[in-house]
């Protein structure tokens, strides 16, 4: 049935999301009021599951046109782009900005990825990390 290939992608998309949100929750702390339920910012929480969901569904798309390899070719940029224009719409035209998390911008000619190393990492990883899990499961 078609409906159980999108339940298990929101499946796969909330429990990277949660996993995620568990590792990282004391990084969040934004100049906004958000709730937080059990230490975890819903803010940030949704938005990796929309982000994640919305991943799958573009896979869900390119493969039915794609090859698996070519889906990959293009997915992985395309996810990195997104990341980073939907990070830079975030803080410069919502101004949400995460205080715990000043650091050095990635591009410093965009302004957009604000924070230490291993979170701008972690944020690449884990789209790719969800393409991977589809490439895998799909």
């Amino acid at each position: 049935m078609v409906y159980n290939k999108y339940i298990i992608y929101l499946l796969l998309s909330v429990t990277l999301s949660l996993v995620w949100m568990i590792i990282s929750r004391k990084i969040y702390n934004y100049n906004k009021k958000f709730p937080i339920v059990f230490g975890i910012c819903l803010y940030p929480l949704f938005g990796w599951i929309i982000g994640l969901f919305t991943l799958a569904l573009i896979y869900d798309l390119f493969i039915t046109l794609f090859s698996k390899t070519l889906t990959i070719i293009i997915l992985i940029p395309l996810y990195c782009i997104l990341l980073i224009l939907v990070e830079y719409v975030g803080y410069h035209k919502f101004g949400i900005h995460n205080l715990n998390t000043p650091g050095n911008p990635l591009f410093s000619f965009i302004d957009a990825m604000h924070g230490p190393a291993w979170i701008k990492i972690a944020y690449f990883v884990m789209g790719i990390l969800m393409i991977l899990l589809l490439v895998i499961l799909f």
